[in-house]
């Protein structure tokens, strides 16, 4: 059975598949609507209780399954793919050295790459990562232009990196998974590895939606206090949420 907040993504889905000016016929949309329902119920029945949250063990056996299956998901989403166009294009300018903590399959990474930027992806799930890797192949083999692409796998509480060492930090739907003390010691290690004057950008949902996120008011009390000079909050396509703070 689906949670509340799976059913309200599966809304989403079915409104934004059947908003398509191609309207694909019945029996190709039913076969999509499965498959997002499937693997939207495989992630709900993972992660519906907040006692799973920074389970290691809960986070493996979701993407040991879900891996293969992620990209008929989200990119189907074109709020969720234009929320990430609008971080990267927000944050990321020319020369700039990104870290995306969290890449999964690279939607954010990618889009950096994309942009002439060196980018490290970084995740805990080597099937998410090697999914990342595929799609950067094919990517460089397409347009014929070499992606400065570092893939790396770790903990996001405990990054791998000299202080001082990026421009940018993203990250997107990963904090999600981790306990409110786990998510602090991320986003501290986060502003760690950024540059003095670097920036945070966090792509999230709504706290005052589903109590999953955090709200407007916890981020900028938990921002402060983790010591980000300042703090940018933006809710756009009414459920997706951008942080963003400079060091």
């Amino acid at each position: 059975m689906l949670s509340s907040e799976a059913e309200d993504v599966m809304d989403a889905a079915k409104k934004q598949d059947l908003s398509n000016d191609e309207h694909p016929p019945v029996k190709r949309l039913a076969k999509k609507l499965k498959k997002i329902g499937s693997t939207m119920a495989l992630k709900a029945d993972f992660l519906r209780t907040r006692k799973n949250q920074g389970s290691t063990e809960h986070i493996n056996k979701l993407y040991n399954l879900f891996a293969p299956f992620y990209d008929l998901v989200w990119p189907s989403f074109k709020d969720y793919v234009a929320s990430a166009h609008y971080l990267v294009d927000n944050t990321v300018k020319d020369s700039h050295h990104v870290l995306d903590v969290g890449t999964g399959t690279g939607i954010l990474s990618l889009l950096v790459a994309d942009k002439g930027n060196p980018v490290v992806g970084f995740d805990l799930h080597p099937k998410m990562l090697a999914q990342t890797r595929k799609k950067a192949t094919k990517s460089s083999r397409r347009s014929g232009r070499v992606h400065h692409l570092e893939l790396c796998r770790g903990d996001a509480t405990i990054l791998p990196f000299q202080d001082n060492s990026f421009d940018v930090v993203t990250s997107g739907f990963m904090l999600v998974h981790l306990s409110q003390e786990q998510k602090v010691t991320a986003v501290a290690e986060m502003r760690r590895v950024l540059k003095v004057g670097g920036e945070l950008a966090l792509l999230e949902s709504r706290g005052e939606l589903t109590e999953r996120y955090d709200t407007r008011e916890v981020w900028e009390e938990n921002l402060a206090s983790i010591g980000f000079a300042s703090t940018r909050i933006e809710d756009i396509f009414d459920v997706y949420r951008i942080v963003f703070a400079i060091k």
